[in-house]
This record gives structure tokens, C-alpha cells and sequence, in this order.
């Protein structure tokens, strides 16, 4: 038996009981919701629903809540003004609908709770004092073609292990984010668009997967993507242009693979901060690439670079391989190490006790700065590789690590006796030629102290070279006034690293 009710809300206050708790003992019933309709109370639904409209372009409908409790209710053709809270177990589908909120202290319009299913189909999103959309997984979630538009502060925020899914979406006019997830969430963006919002695009931390293909990013004022604490992101086949301050910012021991992306006119294009970056076949036009944080591994091959500034600091050691490039100018500083193959540029600018190796990458103008190292070597094949916690480069496709981030593996230096001169990688015997960056040298012996011998306190992680002695920290060595000579044995100093596997 299909039952089809027709009703206008006003008339809930004359039905208290039906006010308080829809609940058919029939399956497979309709309510059809006439626009204009106001109900200033809340409504429970504990059988399956289905709420029928008369188009987007109806007047709204508003309903103060709607509790839908343990069941499945399904939307159709509704312009909504109001509350949804979806409760555990329960099933919700929307189809080309129109949320809003209805009152400005109104802090979202649908709230999805744990171990809920929720789809929805060519829709419109808009309003939420704190978000459109909030949702505290696990959760399912599917949007496929709707409008995430005019939020005040987020359109989604989205935590607690929720698991969501967007198909050919559009956000637009986000004032702090358009989506922010945390807490191990799992989000796919696929044909998405983000453009003209004075917030992030998206946020995504503590421990968060983010993947993202075919995506566009255009005027965001405040940055496209921002990864950070542990998160994995993955991003194929997208564009960013006009982005400012960064595109796309992976910081705090985060992972990201870059693939097939385009980066134009970016303030700056890529941050990577003390996180691991995987970025090929990109084109980066008109920006700066900014890399900074010690034992920073980031690997960039086979991409275009045209009228680029890359800066390189902070102990950063990215490597560069089978790279084109027109008009690039590289600025290496702060102890930081690249390694460039087969990738020529036209300037460099390097200093403070940086040291940049050179294999096949011919450079038209070099302005060195006293402090740093430039080291040109022969053209040799380089096929590092990443075991038990060593940095690593090879032909095969690179897999995210699960954990062990950090270039240096805890108690590593423990099995690594010996330091190989001039680049300051550490190896277990002697040889002639480093083992991890195949350049030509020699070993010496690593004394290691327990503390910096100047502060005793911090932990010593610079190497004096040639005598090797491991017996000062950063801060103390950039503020000593002599440090030209090493502080335990007084041999002067021909380079000063930091401790590299």
C-alpha cells in the first residue's frame, strides 16, 4: 500500500502528535511539501520518507529541524531553508535540491552523524554560521554535481575517519575554507572546480588521505591546498592559476605525489616543508617553488620550469632530474643540499654553508656568496634507493611510505661510523665513492658528543669536516663569531654540513 500525503507545515501545530514523530507503519510513503510552508518546531522521521518539492525555483520550504532517526529518507525537487541532523544508521539522498539556512546564527544546515550513508545529486548548498555541511564519521558520503556556494566560513567540514566522495562539484565564495577535514578522513575530489573564494580551498590534516584529479583552482585568495600533520595527498591532472599566497602548502611530515599538474601565475607554487614530495611531468610558470625544512626529501623530474624562482633552505636536499627549464634562477641558503641531474638554469644564487651538487646542469651565471660549495660532477647514473629509512631516488614508481618519514632513521647514525668527504652523507665502510650520492671523495672518521659543546643541551647535528667532528647544534654554529675553525679540535674548517644519510 503506497500512501501519498499533501500538507502544508502550518498545519503541524494543529497535529502535535505528527509533529513530533512521522512514523508510518507502511513502507514507501511520500509527503509533498508546498513552498512557502514554515514549521517553527522540530520534526522526527523514524520511517522510510520521501519528501517531494516543486523545483529548485519554488519558493522554500522551512522546517526549524528535521531529526531523521535510524531510517532512510529521501529528498526530491526541494528548495530547503532549515536543519537536517541525520542520527546513526540512517540513509540519506537528495536529489536536485536547494539547502540554505534559514536564520544567520544558524551554525549548519545538514549535520551528518557516524555509521550513516548519504548521497546527493545536483544540489545547492549555501549559508551555515560555522559550515554548509558538517560531518563526524565514519561515515559514506557522495556529491555528485553540486554547488558548495556563499559560505561564511566553510562549505564542508569534514572528521573522524568520514569517507567522501565528489563528482563534477563547484565551490565558490568560501571565506576561510571551502573544505576542511581532519581526523583521518578520506576524501576524492574528481572534475572539481574552486575559484573566486577569499579563504583555503582545502584543508586537510592529522593523519588525512586527500586525492585529487582533474581539478581547477583559480583565484583563491588565501591558498588552494594546505596539507599538514601526517596527511597523504595525491594530485593528477589539475590546474592552479592565480593562486596567492601558496597553491599548495605539504607541510609537518605529510607525503604528496604531484602528477600531470599545471602551475601559472602562482605567488608561490609549491611549499614543501619537512614532508616528502613526489612531483612529475608538472609545468610551473610565472611562480616561485619554495623548499624548506631539514631533511626534506623531494624529488621533481621531468617537468617544465619557465620563469621560476626556486628557493631551497633550511637543510632542505631536493633532488632535480630531467628537467626543462627557460629562465629559472635557483637560491640555495641555510645548510640546504640539492642535487641537480640533467637540469641546467640560468643563475645561481647560493650561501650560508649550502651545497649544491651539480651532475650534467649547466648553469649561463653563477653568483656564489662565501660559505657555500658548488660541486660539478661527472655524468654519472644515479640510482638511489630507499631502505629502512634512507632517502632514496630510482626509475620505479614511488610508493608512499607508511611511516619513517625523516631522512636520517632513528638511531641510524649508530651503524654509520664513517663520513664520506666533501658531502657529508654518512656510510658503514670505507670507499671512494659515497654510496648514496656516487660522487668522488673519501671517508674520515664521525666523533659524535652527546651534547653541542657550546649550549650543552641541544643535540649536536652539524659535522665538521675534514675532522669530524658531530659537536655542535644550528643555532649555536650560526651564532658563533668564529666558525671557521672546528670547536674541539681547532682545525680549520673547509665545509660544515649537516649529519645526511
Amino acid at each position: 500500500m503506497k500512501c501519498k500525503c499533501v500538507t502544508k507545515c502550518q498545519f503541524f501545530k494543529q497535529l502535535p502528535q505528527l509533529l513530533s514523530e512521522i512514523s508510518f507503519p507502511t513502507k514507501n510513503h511520500e509527503i509533498k511539501l508546498l513552498p512557502g510552508s514554515d514549521c517553527n518546531s522540530e520534526i522526527y522521521i523514524r520511517s522510510k520518507l520521501v519528501l517531494n518539492g516543486f523545483g529548485m525555483t519554488s519558493n522554500h520550504t522551512y522546517i526549524k529541524t528535521i531529526n531523521i532517526m535510524d531510517t532512510e529518507v529521501n529528498f526530491q525537487d526541494v528548495n530547503f531553508s532549515g536543519h537536517i541532523v541525520i542520527s546513526p544508521g540512517s540513509r540519506f539522498k537528495a536529489t536536485n535540491c536547494i539547502f540554505n539556512c534559514s536564520q544567520d546564527n544558524q551554525d549548519s544546515i545538514i549535520e551528518i552523524s557516524p555509521q550513516t550513508t548519504c548521497e546527493f545529486t545536483n544540489c545547492q548548498f549555501s549559508g551555515g554560521k560555522q559550515a554548509s555541511i558538517t560531518s563526524n564519521g565514519p561515515n559514506s558520503i557522495l556529491f555528485n554535481n553540486c554547488s558548495f556556494l556563499q559560505a561564511p566560513v566553510t562549505s564542508l567540514v569534514l572528521s573522524n575517519e568520514t569517507n567522501i566522495k565528489l563528482f563534477n562539484c563547484k565551490f565558490q565564495g568560501a571565506q576561510k575554507y571551502a573544505v576542511l577535514q581532519t581526523k583521518k578522513t578520506n576524501s576524492t575530489f574528481i572534475s572539481c572546480d574552486f575559484s573566486d573564494m577569499k579563504g583555503k580551498a582545502i584543508g586537510c590534516c592529522t593523519e588525512s588521505i586527500l586525492n585529487i584529479s582533474d581539478c581547477k583552482f583559480s583565484n583563491c585568495e588565501n591558498g588552494a591546498i594546505c596539507s599538514a600533520n601526517l596527511s597523504i595527498i595525491k594530485i593528477t591532472k589539475s590546474e592552479f592559476k592565480n593562486i596567492s599566497p601558496v597553491a599548495v602548502n605539504i607541510s609537518k611530515g605529510s607525503n604528496g605525489y604531484i602528477e600531470g599538474c599545471t602551475f601559472d601565475s602562482c605567488l608561490r607554487s609549491l611549499v614543501c616543508q619537512k614532508s616528502y614530495v613526489d612531483v612529475n611531468h608538472s609545468d610551473f610558470i610565472k611562480s616561485i617553488l619554495l623548499l624548506i625544512g631539514k631533511y626534506c626529501p623531494l624529488l621533481i623530474t621531468n617537468s617544465k620550469f619557465s620563469d621560476l624562482d626556486i628557493v631551497i633552505s633550511d637543510y632542505s636536499n631536493p633532488i632535480f632530474r630531467d628537467n626543462t627549464t627557460d629562465k629559472v634562477l635557483v637560491r640555495t641558503g641555510d645548510y640546504a643540499k640539492p642535487l641537480f641531474i640533467n637540469t641546467p638554469f640560468n643563475e645561481l644564487v647560493s650561501s650560508n654553508c649550502s651545497q649544491v651538487i651539480l651532475n650534467n646542469s649547466p648553469r649561463k651565471a653563477n653568483k656564489q656568496v662565501l660559505g657555500s660549495e658548488i660541486i660539478e660532477v661527472e655524468k654519472i647514473p644515479f640510482e638511489l634507493q630507499r631502505s629502512n629509512g634512507i632517502f632514496s631516488y630510482s626509475e620505479n614508481d614511488y610508493q608512499v611510505p607508511e611511516k619513517d618519514l625523516e631522512f636520517t632513521p632513528e638511531e641510524g647514525h649508530k651503524d654509520m661510523p664513517l663520513l664520506f668527504i666533501p658531502c657529508g652523507h654518512l656510510c658503514k665502510e670505507e670507499c671512494s665513492s659515497c654510496p648514496v650520492c656516487g660522487i668522488s671523495g673519501k671517508t674520515t672518521k664521525r666523533y659524535k658528543t652527546d651534547n653541542c659543546v657550546i649550549c650543552m643541551d641541544a643535540e649536536p647535528d652539524l659535522v665538521y669536516m675534514p675532522c669530524g667532528h658531530q659537536c655542535c647544534c644550528h643555532e649555536c654554529m650560526s651564532s658563533c663569531d668564529d666558525c671557521k675553525k672546528c670547536p674541539i679540535c681547532g682545525v680549520p674548517v673547509c665545509s660544515v654540513k649537516k649529519m645526511f644519510m
